[in-house]
């Protein structure tokens, strides 16, 4: 363990080191009790879980975790939740070493979206979806959807605007948003990259970021997140 941070009030952060990579384990306690927990492997790979008070049921039975049958596993914690169980490798050439995006991809620069490269898909992909998002504590705000691309295509340039589809960001525009996060110190934001095995069926005036992942639910034969970081220097 190489560092404990406290990103805000209600949220807590262990960094460990493997290897010279690091990764982290990351979990917020929201208003009714329960704790959301985001961990990123030292490949860069990120899960997600939710853990919710439990209750006696009626009768005496063992309580339920986040509302499923009850389990018999002894109490071990959950598998994360992932829409694929295969990985690929997610890479940018624009961020640095130290895992940083440079200025010009976003609010603060040209505000353009950055590079992406992504490893093949395993067999019977047949196109990718990308997602650019960032956990905060009231949850997931998403800054670029595209989909569609096509399964020869593993690459996007920087300012890509001719390959895919691209979905509604946050603010409901189908258009890429750069970071603007609000606020000092260090952010952390995430590039998932999607191999499916058909195309996702999505309203384009409703394809938000929460659309997309319910509709490739079961069609994600692989996935991959880079994660990278960025601070806005001298501005609250």
């Amino acid at each position: 363990i190489v560092g404990y941070e406290s990103p805000a009030a209600d949220t807590r952060k262990v960094v460990y080191e493997v290897g010279g990579r690091k990764g982290s384990v990351e979990y917020t306690v929201v208003k009714d009790g329960s704790a959301r927990f985001t961990f990123t492997d030292p490949a860069g790979r990120i899960t997600t879980e939710n853990y919710t008070p439990q209750r006696r049921r009626p009768g005496g039975g063992p309580p339920r975790q986040d509302g499923g049958p009850p389990r018999g596993d002894g109490g071990r914690r959950p598998e994360p939740k992932r829409l694929a169980t295969a990985s690929i490798e997610v890479t940018s050439p624009a961020v640095g070493p130290d895992g940083s995006l440079p200025v010009e991809f976003t609010c603060d620069g040209a505000g353009i979206s950055p590079p992406v490269e992504w490893q093949a898909g395993p067999d019977g992909t047949t196109s990718y979806a990308v997602s650019l998002w960032h956990e905060t504590p009231d949850g997931v705000k998403s800054y670029w959807v595209l989909y569609d691309i096509p399964a020869t295509v593993t690459k996007l340039p920087k300012d890509s605007r001719s390959i895919g589809t691209p979905g509604l960001n946050g603010k409901r525009r189908a258009e890429y948003d750069p970071m603007c996060s609000k606020g000092p110190g260090l952010k952390e934001y995430h590039i998932t990259v999607y191999a499916l095995s058909a195309r996702p069926q999505l309203r384009p005036e409703a394809a938000t970021r929460e659309a997309l992942l319910e509709a490739i639910a079961k069609i994600a034969l692989a996935e991959g997140t880079l994660t990278f970081s960025y601070e806005r220097k001298g501005r609250r």
